[in-house]
């Protein structure tokens, strides 16, 4: 009874954390949400640029796509998140990418240089066009 207990607690412990790290930008309780307003509205000092989107691509290479799919679609350890580069701005990106949120398994990618965590977005902005 108590191995089956504890079977229990550990199942719903995932569940509530994947739930938690699938929601959308849109629903209530996500991390994207909670961008302060002076981010929301930076924008991306690189625009649309080729090279960055190049460098974005290697970097999301590296970094993201071992959670995120090669093709940010989603993995069991993480979130699609093509629709999420779409529902917010590229500041929000930009922010959550340096902030990440412990609590849903994104880590914090503070670490890499603005203009890097810039490429990433760059290179997620355009995966949803």
């Amino acid at each position: 009874m108590r191995r089956l207990t504890i079977h229990l607690l550990i199942l719903l412990a995932t569940t509530s954390v994947t739930t938690y790290a699938r929601s959308g930008p849109d629903k209530a309780g996500s991390a994207l949400t909670h961008a302060p307003a002076k981010v929301r509205a930076v924008a991306n000092p690189l625009g649309n640029s080729g090279s960055a989107r190049a460098a974005g691509q290697k970097l999301f290479a590296r970094y993201c796509s071992e959670c995120h799919g090669e093709t940010a679609k989603g993995t069991p350890q993480g979130p699609p998140i093509r629709e999420a580069s779409k529902a917010v701005t590229a500041g929000t990106l930009q922010w959550f990418i340096k902030n990440g949120n412990l609590r849903a398994g994104m880590p914090s990618w503070s670490r890499l240089p603005d203009q890097q965590r810039w490429q990433l977005v760059t290179y997620l902005q355009s995966l949803s066009e």
